[in-house]
């Protein structure tokens, strides 16, 4: 491990402050807005692993004359899911001489950037399965497709959550978004009644969402037209850790997005005796992903 030493900063001053650089290197990484209750649905894990099962649902139910037993129905298992949670580490090495001459700068910096490291890799761990939301190469949901397809498989047919044809962001492509997420269903033909509830943008489409979202009238034309998209309260929400500069997502108030923190950032600190130095050292564990698809619509651009 490189050792960082006084001589390489000058002359510092004051005195040893560790536990003022566990504070800081908390501070820092708290200081973003963090993208990732918007977009997962987060929560804690106990196990190494979590796991997920799907069910197809009932049908409709079925009218019944007066006196006749009661009509029955099976649901289905339908596909398992596996999170396992992954550990991620970065430390930095100063000399104690440096930690008690040092006015709190240079150390403090350090700190500071460890901070800013953990929240970086967090937000990119999390929007890599957007990123990647339009190609199976590195994630899958339990139908094993990706995240956004035009053939999702159900227990009879498919459906989709991606326009048929990739568009740039629109009036024209966010109405038949919306309409494909109102005909939601599940596995045996029951409307979902999801409620769209971000519009998820990379910080290029910052712009055209807000036109479309908070225009009193329609930003695609000169003529004297409302804006229908005003009344569904849809949320323009920028998250610039996505890379594709024309691409888009739905984010609907119910869908199976899941971040499990096993391990939530942390730090720590040890002495290394031999070298009369200290070692601070942010760890945290997690995972993500989805077992069914439905609740997130998206589209790549044109």
């Amino acid at each position: 491990m490189a050792l960082m030493v006084r001589t390489q900063f000058g002359d510092l001053n004051l005195a040893d402050a560790l536990p003022a650089i566990r504070e800081v290197i908390q501070n820092s990484y708290e200081q973003y807005p963090d993208m990732i209750p918007n977009v997962y649905k987060v929560g804690g894990s106990n196990r190494s692993i979590e796991q997920s099962t799907s069910v197809t649902g009932f049908g409709r139910m079925v009218e019944t004359p007066e006196g006749s037993p009661t009509n029955s129905d099976l649901a289905y298992q339908r596909y398992d899911k596996t999170y396992t949670h992954l550990e991620y580490t970065l430390s930095f090495k100063v000399t104690k001489t440096m930690i008690k001459d040092d006015q709190f700068g240079i150390v403090s910096k350090f700190a500071q950037a460890l901070g800013m490291s953990a929240f970086d890799t967090r937000q990119t761990l999390a929007s890599d399965v957007y990123n990647e939301a339009f190609s199976a190469t590195n994630f899958t949901g339990g139908d094993a497709l990706q995240l956004c397809s035009t053939a999702h498989t159900l227990v009879a047919g498919t459906e989709q959550n991606r326009l048929t044809t990739d568009a740039d962001l629109s009036v024209t492509s966010l109405r038949q978004a919306l309409q494909d997420v109102a005909d939601t269903t599940n596995d045996r033909g029951l409307l979902l009644n999801i409620r769209p509830k971000f519009l998820l943008v990379p910080n290029e489409l910052e712009w055209d969402a807000s036109e479309l979202l908070k225009s009193p009238d329609r930003p695609d034309t000169s003529n004297r037209a409302i804006n229908a998209f005003t009344p569904r309260n849809l949320t323009a929400t920028v998250w610039n850790y996505l890379t594709d500069p024309d691409a888009w997502f739905i984010i609907c108030d119910r869908h199976d997005m899941n971040w499990y923190d096993r391990e939530p950032f942390s730090t720590e600190d040890y002495e290394d005796k031999p070298t009369r130095s200290m070692v601070v050292q942010g760890v945290m564990r997690n995972s993500r992903g989805w077992n069914d698809w439905r609740g997130i619509y998206g589209s790549s651009g044109a």
